[in-house]
């Protein structure tokens, strides 16, 4: 008698999700380092630089002053799969002055080190510290003698900034801030004073800032604790000082679907102008030949000028492109094309023109970003 065999049973594995596309990023235009901080953190320097990022989310950010100014920042909201694409208008590097050593009065303790150059006593300045390895250090600005100063207090471990006033009496914290997740291993440390406004920078994050003018003017130092190696000593890599950053405006393109992309533009302008997007081709026609002088022998003229969309108050382009500038954060603008054949390949340069309440001016523009149909 034969016994039944009982069937084969072959395990089936589980279907498993596809692997999400990370985000693609492009940084365009000039000036400093820019710092993405978020799900990632991402550095890119200008111009043309591109990384990736595996998740998607809310990104800040931040741009390090350059010789036109400081960009402002950005608050992005970005899908999985997307193309972001960062802009600030071309410019140099910062120019940053070093202060020598040999220019200083210097002193140690069995805390630490200290250093004071009291030629540079301008009111309006940025100090600019290389931190390398340091355990604690400190920016002091406005110091007259030992009884008014500034002090910019960062302690590693702790992550912290610390921004300290003495006026004739015991110290006195005026605020306190706490490093953003992902700013790790920071290289700079910057103290910039214009007028009232205080403000700490670290790696161009501004991480502080504060209103307050009881220092008008006075020498500037440094401290470091011996415990902690200086970044590249004292000097061209040390403390550097440069004129407060201008606020200057910055934009962003987030590109998620074949027919649909947000545009972000932060400006440092006032709430209250309104914020129009415009769209303009680089040519209204293909590329045709030209002559010797110029002109193109089938239409017997120079090249067109570049054609240019605005938004209207109808918002035919989408949702905020004609709209109030924000109180706070930058503003935000969701672009909508029809999926027409016409358009395939075509690229268009958006940007953001701030104009005026009551329609008299044009205040600014921002940043152009390339957007490809």
């Amino acid at each position: 008698m034969q016994t039944a065999r009982a069937p084969v049973v072959t395990p089936c594995a589980a279907p498993q999700d596809p692997p999400a596309t990370p985000v693609q990023w492009t940084r365009v235009g000039g000036g400093g380092e820019c710092v993405v901080l978020g799900p990632s953190t991402l550095r890119l320097a200008a111009p043309n630089a591109r990384a990736t990022s595996a998740a998607g989310g809310v990104f800040r950010v931040h741009f390090a002053a350059d010789a036109a100014g400081r960009p402002e920042p950005l608050v992005l909201d970005v899908p999985v799969g997307a193309e972001v694409q960062l802009a600030t208008a071309a410019a140099a590097p910062a120019t940053l002055a070093a202060l020598q050593a040999q220019d200083a009065a210097g002193f140690g303790s069995e805390d630490g080190e200290f250093w004071r150059w009291t030629g540079a006593v301008a009111a309006d300045q940025r100090l600019v510290l290389a931190l390398g390895k340091v355990r604690t250090a400190s920016l002091r600005a406005r110091m007259r003698g030992d009884a008014e100063q500034y002090e910019l207090a960062f302690a590693a471990k702790a992550r912290t900034v610390r921004l300290v006033r003495v006026l004739g009496g015991p110290p006195l914290t005026l605020a306190t801030a706490t490093l953003p997740d992902g700013l790790d291993a920071p290289r700079t440390l910057e103290f910039e004073l214009h007028g009232f406004r205080l403000q700490a920078f670290v790696d161009g994050v501004r991480v502080l800032q504060v209103l307050d003018g009881a220092s008008g003017s006075g020498d500037v130092g440094m401290g470091w604790s011996r415990d902690g190696l200086f970044g590249g000593g004292l000097g061209a890599d040390g403390l550097a000082v440069a004129p407060p950053a201008v606020p200057r405006p910055s934009a962003a393109l987030v590109r998620d679907t074949a027919n649909t992309a947000t545009l972000y533009a932060a400006s440092a302008a006032p709430p209250g102008p309104w914020a129009i997007v415009e769209l303009a081709l680089d040519r209204p026609h293909p590329l045709l030949l030209r002559e010797a002088s110029g002109c193109e022998p089938w239409l017997l003229q120079r090249p067109a000028a570049p054609v240019v969309l605005a938004a209207t108050p109808r918002q035919e382009l989408g949702l905020g492109t004609f709209a109030e500038t924000p109180a706070q954060g930058p503003a935000r603008a969701a672009l909508r094309w029809p999926a027409l054949p016409a358009l395939a390949g075509h690229v268009a340069l958006a940007r953001v023109v701030y104009v005026a309440a009551d329609g008299s001016a044009e205040l600014g523009r921002s940043p152009a970003v390339s957007l490809r149909f």
